[in-house]
């Protein structure tokens, strides 16, 4: 299992646009093969920066949805919204037996 963490901060007055977009990618992600579960946060600090996570089988199936030609246009429509690019980190899980 892999957890992916994007990190958004997103310009003034783009948060409602930006939830429904994201929103969307969320719920056409739920149908690729090998998703697990998402997540989508907001620092109740700071609206304007987000964190997404999701939990995926493996690299392989979060690499067919992020190179898909749906996951690319969609990020680049929020690119536009964004004060800096996303951070995106990718953990594994189960990599240490204790």
């Amino acid at each position: 299992m892999i957890r992916i963490l994007i990190e958004r901060t997103l310009l003034e007055n783009k948060e409602s646009e930006y939830h429904h977009l994201i929103r969307q990618l969320k719920q056409k992600a739920s149908h690729v093969r090998g998703y697990v579960s998402g997540e989508i946060l907001v620092d109740p600090d700071d609206s304007l920066k987000c964190l997404v996570i999701s939990n995926w089988e493996n690299i392989e199936s979060w690499n067919v949805w992020v190179n898909s030609d749906e996951r690319k246009a969609t990020g680049k429509t929020i690119r536009k919204m964004l004060t800096e690019d996303e951070k995106v980190s990718i953990y594994q899980s189960d990599v240490i037996k204790y």
